[in-house]
């Protein structure tokens, strides 16, 4: 125990002067931004390179949302849809109209009205 508490103290020693450093360089912009920048400095003052954190986190996150996705069944109809349309379409939709289109395209596609 005494061991392990030594090595936080000096994890502890070396992030304190980065963390105001770090904090002016990075600016993340989401609802963990402090997390995100301790993380950063914790990584630096372990020896990492420098936004080693920030790629770890905004891969995770990305891992995350496609998950999210390829869970979803409405996200995988949006995904179907959007490739099934020829690529010079631009899509332009009222949320009436995308709604109606989807609609027309689930019934083709899965030929069930209530999925």
């Amino acid at each position: 125990m005494p061991e392990l508490l030594g090595h936080i103290l000096d994890i502890i020693v070396k992030t304190l002067p980065l963390y105001e450093s770090v904090r002016k360089e990075i600016k993340p912009n989401h609802r963990l931004a402090d997390f995100v920048v301790l993380g950063e400095t914790i990584f630096r003052a372990l020896g990492n390179e420098e936004n080693a954190f920030l790629e770890a986190c905004k891969q995770n996150t990305e891992n995350q949302n496609l998950i999210v996705i390829n869970n979803n069944n409405l996200g995988q109809l949006l995904i179907k849809y959007a490739f099934n349309e020829p690529i010079e379409q631009e899509f332009v939709f009222e949320p009436e109209g995308l709604l109606r289109s989807l609609k027309v395209f689930a019934l083709n596609e899965r030929g069930d009205n209530d999925k």
